[in-house]
């Protein structure tokens, strides 16, 4: 059986910290929480988690600060950061200071989660002060096919007509085809 990656939950919020541990339970080991950026780099060299989840702003010490420390101390350490900022210039900071992704949509971040945790996830958000601008259940593919040129006129065809058929109430599918061969079209 294959080890589950240990997850340590660094933020002041308990409602965001019980919700990010809700999600993530059935898919890793959360080795714990804590709320005050004192005790994050203590935390991390005492339960050695693979990956830590950094809230930004903390009190006594911010994610920013403790970015840079953490990344020297514990290099093989994964730290994805965990923030209602939506402010590119702190996204920056974060990833300049050795954080391994964020992700954002302009003026919105997009969750992913599996459907049994949707929600966890959308309680957790709410409870920190976060309004969703829409949130909705929907089939993401894990890979997806390659198409173009006559390939992929034939595959929008056939999705247009199913989609026309009235017992059909959703299509799903796992094709990705350019934006320069879409302009084609």
């Amino acid at each position: 059986m294959q080890r589950r990656a240990s997850v340590l939950i660094a933020d002041d919020h308990p409602l965001v910290s019980h919700g990010l541990r809700e999600l993530l339970r059935s898919t890793y080991t959360v080795v714990g929480t804590v709320g005050d950026g004192r005790e994050v780099h203590d935390a991390v060299e005492r339960l050695k988690p693979d990956v830590l989840l950094l809230d930004l702003s903390m009190p006594h010490r911010n994610g920013l600060d403790l970015i840079p420390e953490l990344v020297a101390a514990f290099p093989t350490l994964r730290i994805l950061v965990v923030t209602m900022h939506v402010d590119r210039t702190m996204a920056d900071l974060a990833l300049q200071g050795g954080a391994e992704d964020l992700a954002d949509s302009e003026s919105s971040w997009d969750i992913v989660t599996d459907p049994q945790d949707f929600k966890a996830v959308e309680a957790a958000l709410r409870g920190a002060g976060v309004q969703a601008s829409s949130a909705e259940i929907s089939m993401v593919p894990t890979t997806s096919i390659p198409l173009a040129g006559g390939e992929a006129r034939h595959v929008l065809q056939l999705i247009d007509a199913l989609e026309e058929l009235d017992d059909v109430q959703n299509v799903y599918a796992n094709f990705d085809i350019p934006e320069e061969v879409m302009a084609s079209l």
